[in-house]
This record gives structure tokens, C-alpha cells and sequence, in this order.
């Protein structure tokens, strides 16, 4: 986990985990709470910086992965969703808890966006979620080391 602060969410801090899109910043990413809890975020507005922070689950961010679901489906399925405008330091950000049927329609990915993966760093993240999904925990997400067999 980076500890890289992103949002502060009613007393609760969330940190940068996966960058999944950028375009001279990170536009669609993960972060991760001292719980573990895992957040889809999505700038939606880079002028104005006006983030939606989704918390979700290791099942819905594997299931997007692996295409199961799109990009806007993981919002759709999300237990609860904020809507952030970043102010000049974390506590002046102004955060307001929404429902998905009130997000604006170009706020959000299009419609049958799914999510391809593009990197070898993505793939990596993509296995330590799925093992996650399934009820593992890893400490942290390492390229895996060829073993010799004598």
C-alpha cells in the first residue's frame, strides 16, 4: 500500500493502492482503508477536481478485472458512494454521500465499458486481488520469482 492520503471519508482515512487508468494523473484507481476495505475512484471532472469514491470489495474490483462486469457496474454494486471536490488541503474538501440513480450519466463510464488490462503491473495487481477475492491475503503484491526445481 502507498501512503499516499487520497480522502478522508467521515474520520476514515483512505490511501492510494492501484493506479487503473491515468492521463497525467490517476483518473480511475483504487484505494484501501486501515480495514482493509478497498474504494473505486473516479475523476470525473479534472478541471474542477470532483472525484467519485466508491467502496467496494475485492470480489466486484476482481470480477471488473476479469470482465465480468463494467466499469460502471462496479459504481452500480458499490455499498456506498461519495462524491468528492478536492479543496486546497484534505479538510477542505467537500464530500457528499449519493446514490448511484443520482449520478449524472457523464460523471460516469460509458455504458459497456470494460476494463482491459494493459501491463504486466496491472496483471500482477489483478492476481493479488483475485487471491484476495478468494478469501487469501498477501502482505503486499510482488512480481513472482521463477523457482528452480533440483
Amino acid at each position: 500500500m502507498d501512503n499516499n492520503l487520497c480522502f478522508i471519508i467521515n474520520n476514515n482515512e483512505l490511501y492510494f493502492e492501484k493506479c487503473l487508468v491515468d492521463y497525467d494523473m490517476p483518473i480511475f484507481y483504487t484505494c484501501v482503508d486501515s480495514d482493509k476495505n478497498k474504494y473505486v475512484v473516479l475523476c470525473c471532472d479534472t478541471d474542477e477536481m470532483r472525484y467519485l469514491v466508491a467502496k467496494s470489495s475485492n470480489s466486484d474490483i476482481f470480477k471488473m478485472l476479469d470482465k465480468k462486469i463494467t466499469m460502471k457496474q462496479i459504481f452500480e454494486k458499490a455499498q456506498k458512494i461519495w462524491e468528492i471536490s478536492v479543496g486546497d488541503e484534505l479538510k477542505f474538501d467537500t464530500i457528499v454521500n449519493i446514490r448511484f440513480e443520482s449520478i449524472k450519466a457523464e460523471d460516469l463510464p460509458v455504458e459497456d465499458s470494460i476494463y482491459e488490462i494493459a501491463s504486466n503491473d496491472i496483471k500482477e495487481y489483478y492476481e493479488l486481488i483475485k487471491c484476495e477475492s478468494e478469501g487469501y491475503k498477501l502482505k503486499n503484491y510482488t512480481k513472482i520469482q521463477p523457482q528452480t526445481m533440483w
